[in-house]
Formats: structure tokens, sequence, C-alpha cells
């Protein structure tokens, strides 16, 4: 346990520089977790309406069945209007921490979404 704490303090950020670094990288974390949990929620509607199988196991598979960068546009151009978003960091890596996330998430899933 004393380990562990040790761990979170050398990760504080220790000068106003480091603390707005820190800062914008917790609101983009915040931030793909959100699109992540939107887009799980879109694909899972999309099984039970019978557009895509509950056995795809990866964010690409999604194309056999459905257009999957509906999913991402939707997803961020829910938030465009809201101050308080990260939106200053390029779109492909936004695309790239989602659509891995949502993979990992299919993969994980496959099994129970059937």
């Amino acid at each position: 346990m004393g380990r562990r704490k040790g761990l979170q303090q050398h990760f504080l950020p220790r000068n106003a520089e480091q603390a707005e670094k820190y800062e914008k990288a917790q609101a983009l974390y915040r931030y793909i977790n959100e699109c992540v949990e939107r887009i799980k929620g879109l694909i899972l509607r999309d099984i039970e309406a019978g557009k895509i199988p509950g056995t795809i196991k990866a964010f690409s598979d999604l194309y056999d069945y459905v257009d999957a960068t509906e999913y991402l546009l939707e997803v961020l151009k829910w938030d465009v209007n809201q101050e308080d978003k990260a939106y200053d960091y390029d779109l492909y890596f936004l695309v790239k921490q989602i659509s891995g996330r949502v993979t990992s998430w299919l993969i994980s899933q496959a099994v129970s979404v059937r």
C-alpha cells in the first residue's frame, strides 16, 4: 500500500505548468471514456435491432455491417459546443484511442452480447 502512495505522489504535478498539463490529460481521459461509453450504447442498440451480430470482436469488423465511422461522428459531434472538453487534441489520436478501447470492450463482451 505504501508503494502505491509513493507512485501516486511521484506522478502528481510539481508546478503550475505540470498541473495544467495534468488537468488537460485528465480531461482528455474523461472525454475519451465518455465517447467510448456512448459508442458502446450505440453498438448495443444496433445489436438489439439486428443490424450487427453480437459476435463482433473489433471496431473495424463493424464496417462489414454498418458504417462504423457514423458512430465516431455522432459521438464526437455530440459535444461540439461544450467548452470544458479537450478539443485541442489531434482527431487521429482521439479516433485511435476510442476505436481501440471499443475493440477491447467488444472482445471482452463478444460472448455476452450474442
